[in-house]
């Protein structure tokens, strides 16, 4: 909103700072337990963007695409919920709890460059050689540590390169493919909503 009012990008970053992200956040609380805050309200100078700002919290920024979401439904969405078009895909106006709350199902398709690039290599090999490099059968009861999770480059790792992972893995170390389950599954937005990491 203070870019659209023009107001100076230095004041406005120092005033949005003090509004932290995150769930249940909204303008007022953070005014009333902000005494800063409150004076940057109370200032006349910044009246219209309290003002405005106010009345568009909340409000959808903009529309994207999840990237591996697919919602499913035994009925044309369009008669379930709204839809729209964003670059010649459509989809939903509703967030995955809304969309839970009608009934439909909203699953995530992962599809892992890493996993693909290791068949690609993997069919190489057997180009060349006459034989794949490596069994498909995997020995999920090894109990080995892995350099990279344990150090904390997992740069290949599905999801493990979200805000806070790296901590965590540097201080538990995984050495079971069940290690790394348990940090993926912290760095979620429902356990980090609850501060459960």
């Amino acid at each position: 909103m203070g870019r659209v009012l023009d107001v100076p990008l230095g004041e406005v970053d120092r005033i949005a700072r003090k509004v932290p992200d995150g769930p249940h956040v909204n303008l007022e609380g953070c005014i009333e337990a902000d005494g800063e805050l409150r004076a940057y309200e109370e200032d006349t100078r910044y009246q219209d963007l309290f003002q405005i700002a106010r009345r568009v919290e909340g409000s959808n920024r903009n529309a994207g695409v999840h990237a591996a979401g697919v919602v499913i439904s035994d009925v044309p969405l369009s008669e379930v919920v709204p839809l729209y078009k964003v670059d010649d895909v459509v989809v939903t106006q509703y967030d995955m709890e809304s969309l839970e709350k009608t009934g439909l199902l909203k699953m995530d398709f992962l599809g892992l460059k890493t996993l693909t690039i290791l068949e690609k290599a993997r069919e190489l090999i057997k180009k060349r050689t006459g034989r794949p490099p490596i069994s498909n059968r995997w020995n999920t009861t090894t109990r080995r540590p892995t350099s990279s999770s344990r150090t904390a480059t997992r740069s290949a790792c599905s999801n493990s390169n979200r805000r806070g992972c790296g901590g965590s893995f540097a201080k538990i170390r995984p050495n079971r493919f069940e290690d790394i389950i348990a940090v993926l599954a912290l760095y979620r937005p429902g356990p980090l909503g609850m501060g459960m990491h």
